[in-house]
């Protein structure tokens, strides 16, 4: 992991539960559909 994810990430878990909810099912959606089948076999 590169320092910037790490810090990027770092910040991310310091957001409350609600904000962080937000931004993960912001990055899912980002996520094409065909790529997302591929992570889960």
């Amino acid at each position: 992991m590169t320092s910037m994810a790490k810090k990027i990430l770092d910040e991310a878990l310091a957001l409350p539960e609600d904000d962080r909810r937000r931004m993960a099912e912001r990055l899912l959606d980002s996520v094409p559909r065909e790529s997302a089948d591929d992570v889960e076999g």
